[in-house]
């Protein structure tokens, strides 16, 4: 049976077409590293799957983001490799040869959960612009 109780609210903009996630714990444990190209979705499959769901601090959420799947795969690769998340289960030294590494453009850590949708865009229009 499902936990029932109010559903998360992940509101991340999209500011790149693919997004490298890192999830934290309260005391800044790496929970998981993941790629995606729907941030907000992929964050409510976990909110509704995982048995560690419970685990996440919603504020400590970070995004990497990225043009093309392939950066944001061999990103996510490097950094499960190199960080040693306790959720993952693939992509941990022993598991395979190392990844290249690729190094990201830019990390964003901010909680968005205290940003209106106005600051939001403020932040993403003068940050991200190309």
């Amino acid at each position: 049976m499902k936990p029932r109780g109010p559903k998360p609210k992940y509101e991340v903009p999209t500011l790149g077409q693919y997004a490298v996630y890192r999830l934290f714990d309260h005391m800044g444990g790496l929970l998981y590293i993941g790629v995606t190209r729907s941030f907000k979705s992929r964050m409510h499959t976990h909110a509704a799957s995982q048995t560690w769901r419970r685990e996440i601090d919603e504020s400590q959420i970070t995004v990497e983001w990225f043009d093309n799947m392939q950066d944001a795969a061999e990103r996510e690769r490097s950094a499960i490799w190199a960080e040693l998340p306790k959720h993952n289960k693939s992509g941990k030294p022993g598991q395979r040869k190392a990844p290249k590494f690729n190094p990201a453009p830019a990390l964003v850590s901010l909680d968005f959960s205290k940003m209106t949708d106005n600051e939001v865009e403020d932040w993403a229009n003068q940050n991200m612009a190309k």
